[in-house]
């Protein structure tokens, strides 16, 4: 039974991971493919609002000096293309953004369940963790210390799951050390300052804190694994 919920929780992180970067990527090129056909509509589409609010008559109460403000803004044509701008650069962001929430949510639910693979395949290695456990913990009659210990370990790790990302990814290489030359993947490891990066930019995104701006490097960022020579 404990083999059988191994497994599925590491398929579940494989087939979760898989999934979301398929659909993320889908949703990167398809956004990327699109954008310059869209382009010319929504140019039309903005030229044609400014026009219609420029010469409404019902607006001019919003100007102090309407001709003054059409010279500044360089016309209907200025106007129009600046709109433009700032609507194809929040499109970008939006898409940047959804890609970051899309991927940061898989790989945090992989890193939560990877660390219950950890507790599952040796519970022992966490009692270092637990408060109170490795020698106060004393068996209540009928029960014995493995359960004692399969409890308070569930508790931990449901509270270890509502930490941070970093403090979850920390905790896994700290059971989990991989030998200095493991290189399972072509040269791909975790970067642990790229992990704390994203997963702040993910806090401004979801909490509306962040610029309003594309976001460099969407690509590897939807990635949290870098190819590079393993130090």
């Amino acid at each position: 039974m404990m083999c059988n919920r191994r497994n599925k929780l590491f398929t579940r992180v494989l087939t979760n991971i898989t999934n979301r970067w398929a659909a993320t990527s889908g949703l990167l090129k398809t956004a990327q493919a699109g954008s310059a056909l869209a382009s010319t509509h929504i140019a039309q589409d903005n030229r044609q609002f400014v026009e219609a609010f420029l010469s409404d008559p019902g607006n001019d109460r919003l100007f102090g000096d309407k001709a003054g403000f059409r010279r500044l803004a360089g016309g209907a044509d200025g106007l129009s293309a600046k709109h433009h701008q700032g609507t194809t650069s929040n499109f970008s962001h939006a898409v940047d953004a959804a890609a970051l929430v899309f991927m940061h949510a898989a790989l945090d639910a992989a890193v939560s369940d990877l660390c219950r693979v950890t507790a599952l395949l040796a519970p022992g290695d966490w009692e270092t963790f637990l408060e109170d456990q490795k020698v106060h913990v004393i068996p209540a009659e009928g029960t014995t210390y493995d359960a004692l210990l399969a409890a308070k370990l569930e508790t931990h790790l449901d509270a270890l799951g509502r930490e941070s990302l970093l403090k979850r990814v920390d905790r896994m290489f700290a059971l989990c050390r991989p030998p200095k030359d493991f290189d399972p993947i072509a040269q791909l490891h975790v970067d642990r300052n790229r992990v704390d990066q994203i997963d702040r930019l993910r806090q401004r995104i979801v909490h509306g804190d962040d610029p309003f701006t594309p976001i460099a490097d969407i690509q590897s960022k939807s990635s949290t694994w870098q190819r590079q020579p393993c130090s």
